[in-house]
Formats: C-alpha cells, sequence, structure tokens
C-alpha cells in the first residue's frame, strides 16, 4: 500500500521550495489556472473567479488529508510567491502507483525548476510513499512535458487517440509511465 505522510513534508531543492499551498495562495493559482499560457495543454475548464480557485484548492486538501494524494506548491527559495504546483493523484494504493501532474507559470519555464521539482517528487514518491511505478498522462503536443518525462526515464506506453472529448472535440493523450527499478536520480 502507499505511504502517505501524517505530517505534510517540505521539499527543498537547489532552488526550490515544494510546501503545501495556503489560502492566502488563493490569487496565485487562479493566475496559473486561469492564464491561457499554463492551460494550454490542461484538458480542463479554466479557473474563472477565485471561488474557481479555492474549489481547486480544496479540492487538493482533501486529498492530503484523507490520504488519496499530495500536491506541493512551488516556491523558490526566499519568496512566499506560488509559481506552479506538483502532485500525486489519482492513487491506486493496492497497486503502489500514482498519476503525478504538473505546471509552472509561463515566465518560469525554461529554467531547469520543474526538473528540480519532478526530482524531489520522484524521491519522496520512491522512497517515502513507496510507489512502485508512477504515471503522466500528458497532452500530445505539450513537447516540454515530454521532455521532461523522458529526461528521468518515463517510457511512453500508449497513444490513446481521440480519448477525451473536451470543449466540443476529442483530444488524443500519451501515457508515461516510470518504474522504481529505472528512476535514477543521478
Amino acid at each position: 500500500m502507499i505511504s502517505f505522510p501524517d505530517i505534510f513534508p517540505v521539499l527543498l531543492t537547489p532552488r526550490l521550495r515544494l510546501d503545501r499551498i495556503r489560502e492566502a495562495d488563493l490569487p496565485r493559482l487562479l493566475y496559473l489556472r486561469n492564464n491561457p499560457q499554463t492551460m494550454r495543454y490542461i484538458d480542463r475548464p479554466v479557473a474563472e473567479t477565485i471561488e474557481d480557485a479555492k474549489a481547486l484548492w480544496q479540492q487538493m486538501e482533501t486529498g492530503i488529508v484523507n490520504k488519496q494524494a499530495l500536491s506541493w506548491g512551488l516556491y523558490v527559495k526566499g519568496s512566499t510567491e506560488l509559481i506552479g504546483f506538483i502532485g500525486y493523484w489519482r492513487a491506486e494504493s493496492e497497486n503502489f502507483r500514482s498519476e503525478i501532474g504538473y505546471m509552472i507559470a509561463p515566465e518560469f519555464e525554461g529554467k531547469g525548476l520543474m526538473s528540480e521539482a519532478l526530482l524531489a517528487a520522484l524521491q519522496y514518491g520512491f522512497g517515502e510513499m513507496k510507489l512502485h511505478s508512477v504515471i503522466a498522462d500528458i497532452n500530445p503536443s505539450n513537447e516540454r512535458s515530454r521532455n521532461l518525462l523522458l529526461k528521468f526515464h518515463f517510457q511512453r506506453e500508449a497513444y490513446f487517440r481521440e480519448n477525451i472529448f473536451y470543449n466540443g472535440a476529442f483530444i488524443d493523450t500519451e501515457i508515461y509511465t516510470l518504474l522504481k527499478s529505472y528512476f535514477n536520480p543521478a
């Protein structure tokens, strides 16, 4: 079974602090989930209001409290500004597997910060949470996400054509998986 923490784990990377998202972060969470650039590959409705952001935050909190998910906010060390998030959700405890998802503000893209965050999350997932495998479900047009996953030795497991109906159209998806035995943090 997956081992979800009793006390929220704060993770540190060379440049980031991965910490629990606070209610004070709701304006930044709204910015992330309302920004056309960050949402261009996310096949979900954009957040329109602070209430939408609060509903997302409450969903994250419920997952943490119920030990069914684990979401971290991304903060540059020395700053309290939320710049993104990463987390495990759709956990299959009986299979020691969880899906990972992530997002970063456009002004922080291309700086290697998500690589740092993903490395920390994977180390925690395979180490402390006792995960056997991690799944990522991406939009095939998202080259940055694919390259990030391949950097960490995720393998493409499937390509589903017209898998999701969103916004009046059928959308393809790609599924990537990383097994603990293939995780090499070096």
